[in-house]
């Protein structure tokens, strides 16, 4: 088994041409080599699949099985009760704020619970998880310190060919606007494949967790809307 992870980049690269449909050919190459039956690729990392091969013939993606990596659960989060150095009530209430700000998002939930875990102020357990919210999450310097935050901000701004249209579509649905999900929509699949937005059961899109509705990066683009100048205040 060949792991390749970071297969997001593979767009950058002058040979991604050749690489993708190279490992095609290696799956196809079983029907007459039953020595290719022993070799599999596993190909990780962010991205629209669609948009790494010109040619959908060609595309290792047609013959792969995905496994999509979900958001927490609220009772998934219960695991990290015992890692936060709090009482069991006030534990309870610091996953529910937690869960309140990140919907789960694995990496956010992980980076808040270290947070609370390592925090000894003396406020109520909202307020603190709260204030770690604003002080790791919000604002613009977020998008130089955090880096989470600093990957999706270059992902977006970095797309040439489409940063301006994922900006108008974010936009919108900061502002509570109906957007359907469509699977042919490619600005759609990167702004999912980055987590900024997620699909809700209904099939419309949402903003994926609650600081990602002021993590937007200021639009370079005059046709750009959407304006972001930081993360909501906590209710």
């Amino acid at each position: 088994m060949i792991f390749v992870d970071g297969i997001q980049v593979v767009e950058g690269l002058p040979f991604k041409e050749h690489l993708l449909p190279s490992i095609r050919a290696a799956h196809n190459a079983r029907a007459t080599e039953p020595d290719f039956e022993r070799l599999g690729f596993a190909l990780a990392g962010e991205c629209d699949p669609h948009s790494l091969v010109v040619d959908e013939s060609l595309s290792p993606f047609r013959v792969s099985e995905p496994i999509l990596l979900e958001n927490f659960t609220r009772t998934d989060l219960d695991l990290f009760a015992t890692e936060l150095n709090l009482p069991t009530v006030e534990a309870r209430v610091a996953l529910d704020r937690v869960w309140h700000w990140t919907s789960g998002q694995p990496y956010l939930t992980q980076k808040l619970c270290r947070a609370v875990s390592r925090d000894r102020h003396g406020r109520d357990i909202e307020s603190r998880v709260d204030a770690l919210v604003l002080q790791q999450l919000a604002g613009r310097s977020a998008l130089q310190n955090e880096p989470h935050l600093m990957h999706i901000h270059r992902r977006i701004v970095r797309d040439r060919a489409d940063h301006e249209v994922m900006l108008n579509l974010y936009g919108r649905l900061r502002k509570g606007m109906d957007v359907l999900y469509e699977p042919d929509s490619r600005q759609q699949r990167k702004l999912l494949a980055v987590g900024l937005v997620l699909v809700r059961d209904d099939g419309r899109l949402a903003v994926g967790d609650r600081p990602a509705r002021g993590r937007c990066p200021r639009p370079a683009g005059p046709t750009a809307t959407c304006r972001c100048t930081g993360a909501p205040r906590p209710r």
